[in-house]
């Protein structure tokens, strides 16, 4: 039996839920979902004069699982622009 995620502290909550390409019907577009946490990590870790150790902790995760959850996010951001077929939807 897996172990219970804990929850993840992200204090942010967009307000944008999807972004897509212009000019391209929605429907014709594949979806990359991008996590809450995911979407929260590389808004922390991002700014300026953050270090990984205190993201973790104010993400309340282990730093382990900010390394998972970080490169997870910085992988779907750019898949719209360099595919040009996808559209990212936040949950």
């Amino acid at each position: 039996m897996a172990r219970p995620r804990c929850t993840r502290d992200t204090e942010f909550l967009s307000q944008i839920t999807y972004f897509k390409i212009v000019g391209v019907r929605i429907a014709d577009l594949e979806e990359v979902i991008l996590q809450h946490d995911e979407l929260g990590a590389m808004r922390l870790k991002d700014q300026p004069g953050e270090t990984q150790e205190e993201v973790s902790r104010r993400m309340n995760v282990s730093e382990p699982t900010f390394l998972r959850v970080l490169p997870s996010a910085h992988e779907k951001i750019p898949m719209p622009w360099m595919e040009g077929k996808n559209r990212i939807v936040a949950r």
